[in-house]
């Protein structure tokens, strides 16, 4: 353990880092559970299931942990940039120190903790949102042929049942024909309207988890441009599809045939494309976290300050 950093905490008074830091500490603070919460709240453990993280665990932990660290009356990301550099040797020094002595250097340590966590798990969970969204793409991509070779098939088979019952009614004329060659929602759509269809309530429950740890997007976000701000009230349904003009349908939509089947009839799928774009902002934004690095300098479309190093969300 560096001698130098441990020697910061040794000979720490009681209150005197924070008093220098504008930090009031409660009355009622205790030592005893403060020391306990490290280990029952501010803890990663049984964050995961089966199939990897639960993310609804994860909301929840965090909430706590920001609830708990409110007693502060600051934020966990002024105090990042600071503690980055020593974070791995925190536990190893409060662990030195025996739990009745150096008293002001338990509850700075305590604080330190605490606020490193506050931050590492915000990442774990836009971490877990990323990878949900990754694994619902790669269900998408295994079942898609399979899916449209069902519409075609579907599509056969009335075709072929229709044409028969034509040909029993002689009475085929060239226009009843031409309908059946002019397909307004080809097999090909049909499939990627059915897959995102099948997302609908994964993509509405992660995003009532990023409203509750947001305040509905309002505390450590910042919308850089309209469109954004857009694909946000899309993907939690405060704006919907018939809202949209024709210029903000096709920056949705993107391909002019599947804004017409959104027309028609699948106005439903439009807060998954919405929440698709706003997690591909997040993912794309990402230029490093813990480990350090520099902020981008493209034009960012929002930015999520809860963190040391912002998430932001680029085009």
């Amino acid at each position: 353990m560096n001698q130098t950093l441990l020697s910061q905490y040794s000979y720490e008074i009681k209150y005197r880092w924070f008093e220098s830091q504008k930090i009031t500490i409660p009355e009622d603070y205790s030592l005893e559970k403060n020391r306990d919460s490290l280990s029952t709240i501010f803890t990663f453990s049984d964050l995961k299931t089966y199939g990897g993280a639960d993310i609804n665990a994860i909301c929840e932990r965090l909430t706590k942990c920001k609830e708990w660290f409110s007693m502060y009356d600051v934020k966990a990301d002024r105090f990042y940039s600071q503690i980055l550099t020593r974070n791995r040797f925190l536990k190893n020094i409060l662990t030195s120190i025996h739990p009745n002595q150096k008293v002001g250097a338990q509850i700075r340590l305590f604080f330190e903790l605490q606020a490193a966590y506050v931050i590492e798990c915000m990442d774990l969970f836009i971490d877990e949102i990323i990878h949900k969204q990754g694994r619902m793409r790669q269900s998408d991509n295994a079942s898609r042929q399979k899916t449209e070779n069902q519409f075609r098939k579907e599509a056969l088979e009335k075709l072929r049942k229709d044409i028969k019952q034509l040909a029993n009614s002689e009475k085929i004329e060239p226009n009843i024909l031409l309908k059946y060659s002019d397909v307004l929602i080809d097999e090909e759509l049909q499939t990627r309207i059915k897959l995102l269809d099948n997302h609908s309530d994964s993509c509405q429950l992660i995003m009532k988890l990023i409203n509750s740890l947001t305040s509905n997007m309002t505390q450590g976000v910042k919308f850089h441009r309209n469109e954004a701000k857009t694909v946000y009230r899309l993907a939690t349904g405060e704006i919907t599809w018939d809202t949209l003009n024709e210029n903000e349908k096709r920056s949705i939509a993107w391909n002019p045939d599947f804004a017409k089947a959104i027309d028609n009839s699948s106005a439903d799928i439009v807060p998954v494309i919405a929440f698709n774009r706003f997690i591909d902002y997040i993912r794309k934004g990402i230029l490093s976290k813990r480990s350090g690095g520099v902020l981008t300098n493209q034009p960012t479309l929002i930015q999520m300050s809860n963190t040391f190093y912002p998430y932001q969300f680029c085009k």
